[in-house]
Formats: structure tokens, sequence, C-alpha cells
């Protein structure tokens, strides 16, 4: 569905689809891309979670978009195949997030996490390609400071992004000699309702296995310590325009680097990511057994 026309100040600067737009950091990145100048395919699971986007006018088209289901992607690529001068962009946002010990993660979680997160991912971008190829265009992927460093209690989340930058370097190296930009983006520590998922899993996680003793003593200190980041980030996180504005500084950049990163979490990855593995999982111990607030 299309809304009505916002205005015919803005030029227009291309068509560029963005996954995950119901709220948070796909939502904020539409409004920038639009007050940037670029019409937005938005893709939303339902097409209700659209209604915030109806002030952008006809610069918005929202389109029902589960990236896991295959004809929801079938019909978002014949979309983008149709349009005239190809695709500016596509910005690859939708993610969930699961909190809890490899152990005790049930497998139907695994899998959900890796279908939205990765596979769901490349499914989009595999319609997207000949689009931007037309366009010669620019694909940006939303990774997360998980994606260098994996921490306890988020196993599924950060093998997903861990996966997102292999899938970043690998589009890269594949599509940059047909001028195609591939783009890695970090936003860092936002607010955003992942998180309010994420602390409700842990809470659950604690709950669940309260009695077992075994298993507290094995994993309560660290489900306590994911919970407090969640937290964490609900309270002390971006918001997520400001994430939006990283995302779109990354997308116009003239010459775009390969990687942007954004507060201090990322500043402080890319600090510690380069110590020896020892090192690293002592002061990862460090701060997932700290006293829970």
């Amino acid at each position: 569905m299309s809304f009505p026309s916002r205005n015919a100040v803005l030029g227009d600067r291309g068509l560029v689809a963005v996954t995950g737009c119901s709220s948070g950091i796909g939502q904020a990145t539409a409004i920038a891309l639009v007050d940037a100048g670029f019409r937005v395919l938005a893709g939303v699971r339902t097409l209700g979670d659209a209604d915030p986007l109806a002030s952008l006018g006809d610069r918005a088209e929202a389109i029902q978009l589960d990236v896991t289901n295959a004809e929801h992607v079938a019909a978002f690529g014949e979309r983008v195949r149709s349009e005239p001068r190809g695709l500016a962009g596509l910005i690859n946002n939708a993610g969930i997030i699961s909190v809890g010990p490899v152990e005790l993660v049930a497998q139907e979680k695994w899998e959900q996490v890796m279908n939205v997160n990765v596979l769901g991912t490349v499914a989009v971008t595999r319609e997207a390609i000949p689009a931007i190829l037309k366009a010669k265009g620019r694909i940006v992927n939303i990774s997360s400071p998980s994606g260098k460093i994996a921490l306890p209690m988020l196993g599924p989340y950060s093998v997903s992004k861990f996966g997102i930058e292999a899938l970043s370097d690998t589009l890269r190296r594949e599509l940059g000699h047909s001028g195609v930009r591939v783009i890695s983006v970090s936003p860092g520590m936002v607010a955003t309702p992942i998180f309010d998922k994420g602390v409700a899993e842990g809470a659950e996680f604690i709950d669940t296995n309260y009695d077992n003793p075994d298993l507290y003593e094995r994993y309560a200190e660290r489900a306590f310590s994911a919970i407090d980041a969640g937290r964490d980030a609900l309270e002390k996180g971006s918001t997520p325009d400001v994430a939006a504005a990283l995302i779109l500084k990354a997308f116009t950049a003239r010459r775009p680097k390969p990687r942007y990163g954004g507060g201090v979490e990322n500043k402080a990855v890319g600090i510690i990511t380069k110590l020896p593995d020892r090192v690293l999982d002592w002061i990862v111990a460090q701060i997932a057994t700290t006293e829970p607030r």
C-alpha cells in the first residue's frame, strides 16, 4: 500500500528497500532515507505495522515481508525487479534475538534466529541483486558488536551476526567489480524492542531453572549478567534515529568503508578483539560473573 502524497519538494534519488520496518531502527531508517530524498520500499511483517510510516506519504511504499516467508520474498523480488531504474539500495535490518545457554536454547529457537537473521537476509538479498546491479546500488547489512565478540547467553544471536559479517565480506568481494558497494553497519547499543524480548527471555530462563541446582550454578550468573546488559541497552542505549543517521551516512558516502560502527561498544570491541583469546576469555568471564543488580 502507498500512503497519500507527502510533498513534492524532495528530489528522487531512487528506491531503497528496508527490511524490518515495523519498529525501531528499520522504521527510523525509512524516515531518514525519505528525508534524504529517497523513496522507500518498507518491509513489514504485517501491513498494520506500517501505520507509523503514513507521514512519509507516497515516498514510502509498504510491502508485507516476513523474510522467512517464501511467498513474501518472491513478491518482493518481483516488485524490485519491476523498478525501471533498478534498486538504489537494500538495507537488511530485520532480526531477532534469543537469550540462553547453548545447552538449553531449544533447537526450534536456534532455527528461528538463523532463519530470520541469516537465511532470510540471504533470501531477500538474492532476490534484490539483479535490481541492485541494474542501478549499481548498495547493500547495507545491519550487524552488531555481537558479530565480533561472542558473549555467553547470546549464542544464537552472536552466531547469526558473525554470519552476517561473513555474508557482507562475501558479497563485497563478489559484487564489487560490478559497481555494487556492500557495507556492514554495527550501530552499537540502541534502545529498541529487541532488548525487551531479550530481557524477558533471560528472566524466563532464570524462573524455569531456578529449582535445578546444577543448571542454576552453571548458568545463573551469566544469565543475570545478560539481563543487566539488556536493561542497560534499554536505559542507556542511543535512540533508533541515531542508528538511522549512521546507516544513512554509510549508505550515502561517496566512497563507503566496508564497516561502520557506532557507540563506545564498537570502539571497545575493536580494541579487545585484538587481544589473545585467553585474555579475552578472562575479560568476558569478569563481565559475565558480576553481581546482579
